[in-house]
């Protein structure tokens, strides 16, 4: 059964997506790969100046809050737009979604814009994987499915917000001050 579970992770990088009921594991493989990405997060994070393990749990609770909100959100957007409760959990197939981010801390030590530019091509990257995930595997329309995945992103942009406030209260995130502009006498004038 992992061997499946590693395969559904690697097709859904590769776009290759089955129905929703395929995607049924014993509860602790989904748990298991989130808190893997979660730790791949917290090695790619040059922002957090906090200890290995609180860094840890900031993480890897930030993606289970995170994943488990978007299932939740996905869902009730599925049993409101379709009148219909889906026959099954998104939250497997969310998790495997975010398995692109597993390749975040080699990213992270690319240096200067390119690095950015990776880091958000591999942003919208993930989102267009989680909105063909859920097409194929909720059987909805291409804008239905896009129209979900975008419209949770106020939520993940309040609960990034949060986080990162509580990260500032915690210490872990000091704000540099401005830097002021040479005088002449720095400049030998």
């Amino acid at each position: 059964m992992l061997a499946r579970f590693l395969r559904d992770a690697l097709d859904i990088c590769l776009m290759r997506v089955k129905s929703l009921e395929e995607y049924s594991y014993a509860a602790w493989m989904p748990a298991a790969w989130l808190c893997l990405i979660g730790i791949a997060d917290a090695a790619s994070s040059t922002d957090l100046d906090a200890s290995l393990g609180a860094r840890l749990l900031f993480f890897v609770s930030l993606n289970w809050l995170e994943t488990v909100l978007l299932a939740v959100w996905l869902m009730l957007w599925y049993r409101i737009t379709e009148r219909k409760a889906l026959e099954g959990s998104l939250f497997p197939l969310m998790v495997l979604c975010a398995t692109p981010d597993l390749i975040a801390p080699a990213l992270a030590q690319v240096p200067g814009d390119i690095g950015n530019l990776l880091k958000f091509a591999l942003m919208v990257y993930g989102m267009t994987v989680s909105v063909r995930a859920l097409m194929i595997a909720t059987r909805q329309k291409l804008a239905g499915a896009m129209i979900a995945v975008l419209s949770f992103l106020p939520v993940a942009l309040l609960l990034v917000s949060g986080a990162t406030s509580v990260a500032a209260q915690m210490g872990w995130i000091h704000d540099e001050p401005p830097t002021s502009a040479p005088t002449a006498e720095e400049i030998g004038l």
